[in-house]
């Protein structure tokens, strides 16, 4: 019996000893009160514009290389000339890319590096827009001023 109760009390101690140590009673303070770990708006807003961007420099990254391996076989005329897997719409404001089409991007001056070959129709909140460079490689963010005075590399109609 002794060996019993002495299990018991040990049980009893156990369940004491894990139970909550706040009181339901006690006034909250700030130790106690919760932490809200939702982000403000504003960096939610941002994030999204981040994220909106990343995903436009990717599809002009495959708009690119797309471009790129189709005019290994002659000028690149238009959309079909990219393949079906292409996306040429913008996430950001559901408008496709422009594109210019004919530009043999195997023989630009330097490689094409300074010359607009494709960019968002809109720009952002900001006023700067994802663009393709026409090496067909270098993907960048530009702001208005930069946008505006950018060469825009000359195809073929």
């Amino acid at each position: 019996m002794t060996i019993l109760r002495y299990i018991l009390w040990l049980i009893l101690l156990a369940l004491v000893g894990c139970s909550s140590k706040e009181s339901s009673t006690a006034p909250d303070t700030p130790a106690k009160q919760k932490v809200d770990n939702q982000p403000p708006q504003s960096i939610i807003g941002k994030t999204r514009e981040t994220q909106m961007r990343l995903v436009s420099q990717n599809n002009l990254r495959n708009i690119g290389i797309a471009y790129m391996i189709a005019a290994q076989t002659g000028p690149v005329m238009g959309p079909a000339d990219l393949g079906s897997d292409v996306k040429l719409v913008c996430p950001r404001d559901n408008q496709p890319y422009e594109i210019i089409w004919g530009v043999d991007v195997t023989r630009l001056p330097s490689g094409g590096r300074h010359l607009l070959l494709a960019w968002e129709k809109t720009p952002d909140a900001d006023g700067g827009r994802c663009v393709l460079m026409a090496d067909c490689t270098t993907v960048s963010y530009m702001t208005a001023q930069e946008f505006a005075t950018a060469p825009r590399a000359q195809g073929r109609r």
